[in-house]
């Protein structure tokens, strides 16, 4: 039964330390870009777990998220900047809801939260200017970025991803209300996933921040782990083991794996960080305006080839 429904199945620890001896761990776009939203010494922890020889070596991006990296990485910074702002009109709406209170001078009250809001704001990192966060994942990823997909690859993927999505096969039938192409996001980075493990015939573990059900298997609203028909299709096409984790639950067990000791403050603020929402991002995006977009960010009108939690069942 269990050679017929081994997705069902966990592994057991001399699995499961195998695997993390052999695997590939494959980063989404939303892992890194969480880097920008953490507190500096988290993401330098995070970082130097990422970069230990026993798993920078053996690190990879499919090409259409890596993609998505780059496009909403200053979307990120914008906003992480524009926070404060954004805070200190709230407190200032605040202080003129209360400025006739008889007995409450709010603009006192608020004043030594002003001036710390203003000197963490002077202290931010200017990531337009200077970035050793994206230093360190361009060093980290370089040459361990996947292909793109061409035209008529793409093509196809989209035909497939029509039927897909009517039968709510994962990854990304959630992104059906999505405009054009960009609906097909999670598809494509999950096709060239399962190519390149065929490709390497390695073992994948996938580190994401997606938190819906067209990526992990939930029950009452609990992750279990991955979507099975994940482990599946992943089996099927390549006979290859594939399992997920999130940031929170990769910093644990790669701090186990690496014989480091767990930083609960870092695993906490790793936890409170990616169960919330990145900014939301733009989603009418075609790969004419990614083309586009990429050629204006680079200043050059030449034409490319670019595209725009829980404990899993291990």
């Amino acid at each position: 039964m269990k050679s017929t429904f081994s997705e069902f199945y966990r592994l057991s620890d001399d699995d499961f330390k195998k695997i993390w001896d052999e695997c590939l761990f494959v980063f989404d776009a939303n892992v890194l870009l969480h880097l920008y939203m953490y507190s500096q010494g988290t993401s330098q922890e995070f970082l130097k777990i990422i970069n230990d020889p026993k798993i920078r070596n053996r690190v990879w991006m499919p090409h259409q998220f890596a993609f998505e990296y780059q496009r909403r990485r200053r979307r990120i910074i914008f906003e992480q900047k524009r926070s404060y702002q954004k805070l200190e009109e709230k407190i200032g709406q605040l202080i003129k809801d209360f400025e006739n209170h008889p007995f409450l001078k709010m603009k006192e009250v608020m004043d030594p939260s002003m001036k710390k809001i203003n000197e963490a704001k002077r202290k931010h990192p200017k990531w337009d200017e200077e970035d050793p966060i994206r230093d360190s994942i361009t060093s980290l990823f370089e040459d361990r970025v996947g292909k793109p997909f061409s035209e008529s690859e793409l093509g196809e993927i989209y035909k497939e991803g029509q039927t897909r999505f009517s039968k709510k096969i994962p990854p990304g039938f959630l992104d059906q209300t999505k405009d054009a192409e960009a609906k097909y996001g999670d598809l494509i980075g999950w096709k060239q996933i399962l190519n390149y493990a065929k490709e390497v015939s390695k073992p994948i573990i996938f580190i994401t921040d997606e938190k819906y059900e067209d990526w992990w298997w939930k029950i009452n609203d609990e992750i279990v782990g991955p979507r099975y028909e994940l482990v599946k299709e992943m089996s099927v096409f390549c006979g290859m083991f594939f399992t997920m984790y999130n940031s929170r639950l990769f910093h644990k067990q790669a701090a186990k794996f690496l014989k480091r000791k767990i930083n609960q403050n870092v695993n906490k603020e790793i936890t409170e960080i990616t169960e919330s929402h990145l900014p939301k991002e733009e989603v009418n995006v075609t790969p004419n305006q990614v083309k586009h977009n990429l050629n204006e960010e680079l200043g050059t009108g030449e034409k490319t080839d670019c595209l725009d939690a829980g404990e899993p069942i291990i």
